[in-house]
């Protein structure tokens, strides 16, 4: 289906066409062309981790400074030759990305403050009458036409309309994309007119430029909360977006003497974090939290298989592998692969699309065996398979004729994802928790891909 509405402050008109991919066992590329222009984008393999990349803050406070750079979008370029297998980092080859995270300043709206007339005399006025102007219909005109027309310079941009039109995206705003520190300004200051106005307009160019909402709030918005915080499922990937600038307010009747930037008393409002916390609650099924526990254990193993090739496994790395190949054979088990080559041969698939088919194949066969004894010893209760019968197979190769794990072997819990009971969590205060910082001002990149950050794959789920 397409959907179409018109710029804001702009002659042409915004299309959204909506269509869906069904995902299947192995990874597809998907290419189509609209209006001439072409574009193509890849689907992750069914229940695999998809590759991700991280960026924010694109753009510059000051004009100044971007004119003196030779190429202003040398990362969005880096990250289309990232994305394309034509660039590493430090020679770890990275991508095809199936996901670009974008967490905040997408664009920069700071120059607003020079170049829409309106607001440059208003800056002048004294602090009273500031504060209590009117956001007259020319204002919001002039500050429409300047945010649509900053969405489209800064995507229409050749690095960025190239990285957009090839990785699909889920973004989420920060300051600049509204105004440089929204949320802690004095309260007279962010409650009047003028700055409410400017809120108004940059709010609906974020839904319409960053979400491609056109009356309904878009995909995966959590309910019952008045912001743009999002919670996405993909395979054993979870993403919480959290929207950290739609609630955020000073303290009311507080500022300093000379009127200067305070920090902000709330950051999202009690229904958010209620939401945020009933989404987090509801991923907390059984297989869920298994897939998590291996997941974190494939992390520590690509750690360790990264300091050496992996073709020349020293006797000291065997050894470290142990407990961790231990740690994946518990969770095969609770996901009812019990005979040893279907626990096994579930262990390799599971690291090939966590970590790649190299860090699989680098497990000795000993080490598999040994490993599933150790575990089966805690599971005496199950149908394992007995010591010889474990001992007597003598390569990799047969462990490709195991059957799949039928379903009768997994509990009905596992099978349907029925959550366990979580504790309530209601928020006593607006004030986010303590582990909750700034979203991430850097770009960094997760996924499987080929020899990627290892560390990375110990999340389960991403908060940004």
């Amino acid at each position: 289906t397409r959907t179409s509405i018109a710029v804001p402050g702009q002659p042409c008109t915004a299309w959204r066409f909506d269509f869906a991919v069904p995902q299947t066992a192995a990874r597809q590329s998907i290419e189509g062309q609209i209006d001439g222009q072409s574009f193509g984008f890849s689907v992750p393999a069914r229940g695999s981790m998809p590759s991700m990349a991280y960026a924010s803050c694109n753009g510059f406070s000051d004009l100044r400074a971007q004119k003196k750079l030779l190429q202003p979008h040398a990362l969005w370029a880096r990250l289309g030759r990232l994305h394309t297998l034509q660039d590493r980092v430090d020679n770890q080859t990275y991508g095809p990305f199936d996901l670009l995270l974008l967490g905040g300043d997408q664009v920069y709206s700071d120059a607003m403050w020079a170049l829409v007339p309106e607001l440059v005399e208003w800056t002048e006025m004294d602090w009273y009458t500031r504060t209590h102007t009117v956001f007259t219909a020319a204002m919001q005109a002039s500050v429409q036409s300047f945010f649509s027309k900053l969405y489209i310079d800064r995507w229409s941009q050749p690095d960025v309309a190239a990285a957009m039109r090839s990785m699909p995206s889920v973004m989420m705003w920060d300051d600049h994309d509204l105004m440089d520190g929204w949320g802690s300004y004095p309260s007279d200051l962010h409650e009047s007119p003028v700055f409410q106005g400017i809120f108004r307009v940059a709010k609906a160019a974020f839904e319409l430029f960053q979400r491609q909402m056109m009356g309904a709030p878009a995909p995966a918005t959590l309910p019952e909360q008045p912001g743009h915080t999002s919670g996405y499922r993909m395979g054993p990937a979870g993403l919480l977006v959290l929207d950290l600038r739609s609630e955020r307010r000073p303290r009311a009747g507080a500022q300093t003497a000379a009127g200067g930037v305070l920090e902000a008393e709330r950051i999202m409002g009690e229904e958010s974090w209620r939401a945020a916390y009933q989404w987090l609650d509801a991923q907390q099924t059984a297989g869920d939290m298994t897939q998590a526990k291996m997941l974190n254990a494939a992390g520590k193993l690509a750690s360790l298989l990264s300091k050496n090739t992996r073709l020349n496994i020293t006797p000291e790395q065997e050894q470290a592998m142990l407990p961790i190949v231990i740690e994946l054979f518990e969770g095969a088990m609770d996901l009812g692969y019990v005979k040893f080559k279907q626990a096994a041969r579930y262990v390799r698939e599971f690291l090939a699309n966590a970590i790649d088919q190299d860090a699989a194949d680098s497990i000795p066969i000993d080490t598999l065996q040994g490993a599933y004894i150790a575990t089966a010893r805690r599971h005496a209760d199950k149908d394992i398979t007995p010591k010889k019968d474990v001992i007597a197979v003598e390569s990799l190769e047969e462990l490709a004729e195991a059957p799949e794990a039928q379903a009768a072997d997994v509990s009905p819990d596992l099978r349907q994802g029925v959550a366990r009971p979580a504790p309530s969590r209601r928020p006593t205060c607006a004030k986010p928790p303590p582990w909750l910082g700034e979203t991430s001002q850097t770009i960094c990149l997760t996924g499987p891909a080929k020899h990627r950050p290892r560390q990375r794959l110990r999340a389960q789920s991403w908060i940004i």
